[in-house]
C-alpha cells in the first residue's frame, strides 16, 4: 500500500478543526506531494465532501475513511491524518474521530478502490493499532507500522 500512500502523506492536526477542513488539508497534502492534480484540488475536496453527504465515513472508535471515486485522478492515492484530541466527523458512535484515512480512486478502478478500503479496515482492526489509538501522539507509530506492513 506504500504505492497508494506516498512518503509524506501523514498529517497531524489539532482538535477543534472541522471535518471539512480535515478533508481539505488531506487533499491539499496529496496535491503538494504531486499525487493529485493541482488544478483539481477544489473539485477533489468537493467530491469527498459530496460522498460524506451520502453517509458518514466515520465508522466509530475514532476512525474515519473519507473517500471518493472520481475521474479527476488517474491512480489510487491516499493520505493519513491524526487529529489530537479528535474532531466531530459525525461518527456512528458519536465519539470524536482521531484517525482518518482519505483515499481518492479513478472511476475505472472500482474493484481496487473497494479492495483498498477492505485492507484499511483490516489494518485498523489490528490489536496493536487499537492499543495505539488509545494514546495521544500515536500518528508516527501508526504510520510507521502501516508502512512496515504494507
Amino acid at each position: 500500500m506504500s504505492n497508494v500512500f506516498p512518503q509524506g502523506a501523514l498529517l497531524t492536526l489539532s482538535g477543534g478543526v472541522a471535518s471539512q477542513d480535515v478533508i481539505a488539508a488531506m487533499v491539499r497534502r496529496l496535491v503538494d506531494l504531486g499525487s493529485a492534480p493541482c488544478e483539481s484540488e477544489c473539485d477533489l475536496i468537493n467530491a469527498v465532501l459530496h460522498r460524506e453527504t451520502l453517509g458518514t465515513s466515520a465508522i466509530g472508535n475514532g476512525l474515519a475513511f473519507p473517500h471518493a471515486r472520481t475521474s479527476l485522478v488517474d491512480r489510487i492515492t491516499g493520505c493519513f491524518a491524526w487529529i489530537e484530541p479528535g474532531c466531530d466527523f459525525a461518527a456512528l458512535d458519536g465519539e470524536p474521530t482521531r484517525c482518518v484515512w482519505l483515499t481518492l480512486s479513478p472511476m475505472t478502478q472500482r474493484f481496487e478502490h473497494y479492495e483498498l478500503l477492505d485492507r484499511l479496515f483490516c489494518f485498523v482492526r489490528d490489536p496493536v493499532v487499537h492499543l495505539w489509538m488509545e494514546h495521544p501522539h500515536s500518528a508516527e507509530r501508526i504510520w510507521g507500522y502501516f508502512i512496515a506492513k504494507a
